[in-house]
């Protein structure tokens, strides 16, 4: 039913209010309902109708001999029994309870005495309410001025009297919406909105839909922390016992004072003056990750062990490089290696590979012929399974990482996906042409067939040739992985090694399940091809992949420290645990 609400003050914004809710709240006429006797005969009664959310109480008096019954309106409309109570001349109650969702309550006695005698007065039956406000909810359907708009009535007004007690809902097209959103301690929890950038709002505990103010512990409630800048909230997470917001300029912890969050029990501190990107923060292992404002770093948010307050670490400190363009998008991964992944502005993918409990992180770039989009994380059945989306030549797909590579799987080499963009065949019978490549058009293509490398080929019209015929065939774009050790300082009996000159003879590598490569003392020399194949091996069929110890002799030079650098750019796996060194140190 439409009704119109009427301002004394231009308030109302047109289209800005329209589809907005307000509270509105009247002083309650009567807080309690009676039915007072008048003889030594009780005749049935029943009493009107009261509105109760929150606590009430009931007391009865005098003496009497009959059954009190406390009724509430059920959903259809129908009277219920909520409690009875029987006297024979011989009781009185006081009964109390608390209700979290508005209801209408009444008493009803059925026919009866009073013992006048003995008490001296008449019976009384009482309910009453604790709140002295009844509140409505109203919607603006239609603004038709500053002063007056059309509404549905949401829940019952107390009446159409004028009101000061009244309150516009926090989101709207005028007041803004909010920016992010998580759930903590049962109640959905939202924050930031153009009016209020820093404002934090939670619902009726677990009741996610409910915003309903009240004087009960599990009402809504809404605050905002005393900043000194008016800073936006970016995100919120949830870490233990506590509610985590980030802002653009600050970072702030939520939480009660011993038990759970209320509306008189809350306390916000600042952690740190960083700032946040407007990015969602991740739970990376047991701590929370966020993206600082600028978007060029990451930093880890933590209780410290042995103090109140917090930390955040950069954890991008050692690789600065890696996301000078900007991350606009993360996801994290963690089975079964955790790994943060993240989008940079330039199209790129990065990891972070990060083990809480050794303090251990490592980056890592993956370019591709392409852009990198975005990036999204879905839990698989064996392994947390990568999708990417990516625009090549104007065209764009949806990918993922290979679940095996990712799994590190390596029982069916000859299925292994070491190519980008990758479409695999398997006919059943040997085919010597592969068609429906035409995302590849003109472009190189790696091939794997058979488990063999079949080297480039040019993708001509969607399509590919190879020899000899094969069963299974992978095709993608090649990529180039490398490794190059960090700088290399050794104790020596005469100092360090460092500003001497090096020249390196042997490398030795401990490799697990891996195929090709090559290696270089440095990457403007001569790359030589890590040998796997041997005497014993068919020279029809693709080598198998390989685990141990491998001592390479390189082509070296005399140089300034070590660059030793090994890639890869076919389709196996190139797994290196360990990597040593043998050679010279020349000067003093």
């Amino acid at each position: 039913m439409a009704n119109t609400l009427t301002s004394s003050v231009a308030v109302f914004e047109d289209p800005g209010h329209v589809g907005s809710y307000w509270q509105l709240a009247h002083r309650r006429e009567n807080s309690s309902v009676d039915i007072t006797t008048t003889g030594t005969t009780i005749a049935a009664e029943e009493t009107s109708t009261l509105r109760i959310i929150g606590d009430w109480d009931l007391y009865t008096y005098g003496i009497w001999t009959t059954t009190l019954y406390l009724e509430k309106k059920d959903a259809a409309g129908a009277w219920e029994v909520v409690r009875s109570w029987k006297s024979n001349d011989d009781r009185n109650v006081i009964a109390n309870g608390t209700e979290s969702e508005e209801t209408e309550f009444r008493l009803r006695i059925i026919a009866g005495s009073a013992d006048l005698a003995s008490g001296g007065y008449y019976p009384r039956f009482i309910l009453e309410a604790a709140d002295s406000k009844i509140f409505g909810l109203v919607k603006i359907n239609s603004v038709t001025s500053s002063t007056v708009a059309d509404v549905t009535i949401v829940n019952p007004v107390q009446s159409t009297d004028a009101t000061t007690l009244w309150t516009e809902g926090a989101f709207s097209a005028a007041k803004g919406f909010p920016r992010t959103v998580t759930g903590y301690g049962g109640r959905a929890w939202y924050a930031g909105t153009s009016a209020v950038g820093n404002g934090l709002w939670g619902s009726v505990s677990n009741d996610y839909n409910n915003f309903r103010r009240s004087t009960l512990d599990d009402s809504s409630l809404a605050f905002a922390p005393s900043a000194q800048e008016r800073n936006e909230a970016n995100w919120l997470a949830s870490q233990g016992e506590t509610l985590i917001m980030g802002t653009s300029g600050e970072e702030w912890t939520i939480h009660g004072d011993g038990k759970p969050i209320t509306p008189t029990n809350f306390q916000i501190e600042r952690q740190s003056k960083f700032g946040s990107a407007y990015l969602p923060a991740q739970l990376v292992d047991e701590s929370i990750v966020f993206t600082q404002r600028g978007n060029r770093k990451m930093r880890r948010i933590a209780a410290r062990s042995d103090a109140d307050s917090w930390s955040a670490p950069d954890l991008t400190v050692l690789a600065e490089h890696v996301t000078v363009s900007g991350i606009i998008q993360t996801a994290f991964a963690s089975n079964p290696h955790s790994i943060l992944w993240c989008v940079t502005a330039d199209g790129r993918l990065l990891g972070m590979t990060y083990e809480t409990e050794q303090n251990v992180f490592g980056w890592h770039v993956h370019n591709t012929d392409g852009l990198i989009e975005s990036v999204a994380v879905i839990y698989g059945g064996e392994v947390d399974e990568v999708w990417l989306t990516v625009l090549r030549s104007g065209r764009r797909t949806v990918e993922r990482l290979d679940s095996a590579a990712f799994g590190r799987v390596f029982d069916a080499p000859e299925a292994l996906i070491y190519v980008d963009g990758a479409k695999t065949y398997d006919s059943g019978s040997p085919v010597t042409s592969v068609t429906g490549l035409d995302h590849f058009d003109g472009k190189s293509v790696s091939i794997l067939a058979d488990g063999a490398d079949y080297g480039l080929q040019t993708v001509v019209s969607g399509t590919v040739t190879i020899s000899p015929a094969a069963t299974k065939i992978i095709v993608g774009l090649p990529f180039t992985s490398e490794l190059q050790p960090m700088p290399i300082d050794v104790p020596l009996e005469d100092g360090s090694s460092q500003h001497r000159r090096w020249r390196i003879s042997r490398v030795g590598l401990y490799l697990h399940d891996s195929l090709g490569g090559e290696i270089a003392d440095a990457p403007d020399h001569d790359f030589e091809p890590l040998v796997f194949r041997d005497g014993v091996d068919n020279i029809e069929d693709a080598p198998p992949l390989f685990t141990g110890h491998k001592d390479v002799s390189i082509q070296s030079s005399t140089r300034d420290e070590v660059e030793v650098i090994v890639r890869t750019a076919g389709p196996y796996p190139l797994n290196i645990g360990a990597l040593t060194v043998k050679g010279d140190i020349y000067g003093e």
